[in-house]
């Protein structure tokens, strides 16, 4: 993991007046927006695959990440592209969707059964003449009922019974990181 940005912005580049929250949100998208273009330069042929959180799923990023040629997986909250989640919801009615766009997959343990469910919608428009890929996940403890782990993302790789779960994964790496973080500062390690 690298920290993508520790030059301070310039005071003409965001708003201060705002919130702190909103603040902090339009300093990550401009340092996001700044430094990627800089790190594909520095390393023009290397794999670069981009976790993201919700704040990052909009269409100037994906546009950013594809003219770059930077793979990746930025999670997909429902009122987030709202045109992008209506289309999917349409397509994920339809029987053919229903059949050949998603899988299922069970893992057993001493403890307990989960169930893993994909769906995915490739080449979905999110409009303004962006295209990206989009996976929902979700996790079923059998033994317990009880509702485990659901996600979604969108992607820049093509989905499939193939990577589907790989991609969720990857996708939850962010989430975990995230939390490993957040952590160790409660704990007071002030990384």
């Amino acid at each position: 993991t690298l920290p993508l940005y520790f030059y301070p912005l310039k005071a003409a580049q965001v708003n201060a007046e705002q919130s702190d929250e909103k603040l902090k949100e339009e300093c990550e998208l401009k340092a996001t927006q700044a430094i990627l273009p800089i790190i594909r330069k520095a390393f023009p042929k290397m794999a670069i695959l981009f976790l993201g959180d919700a704040l990052y799923a909009n269409r100037p990023m994906i546009r950013l990440c594809n003219e770059l040629h930077i793979e990746y997986l930025i999670v997909l909250k429902e009122g987030s592209l709202k045109k992008l989640n209506k289309k999917c919801n349409e397509l994920n009615q339809l029987d053919l969707y229903r059949k050949h766009y998603s899988s299922r997959l069970k893992e057993a343990s001493k403890f307990q059964t989960i169930e893993k469910q994909a769906n995915w919608f490739n080449n979905v428009d999110a409009g303004e003449g962006v295209c990206t890929n989009v996976l929902r996940y979700k996790e079923i403890q059998n033994d317990t009922s009880k509702p485990g782990y659901k996600g979604a993302w969108i992607s820049s790789k093509k989905l499939s019974h193939g990577n589907c779960f790989k991609n969720a994964e990857e996708g939850r790496l962010r989430w975990k990181h995230e939390d490993m973080h957040n952590t160790f500062n409660i704990r007071g390690y002030n990384m």
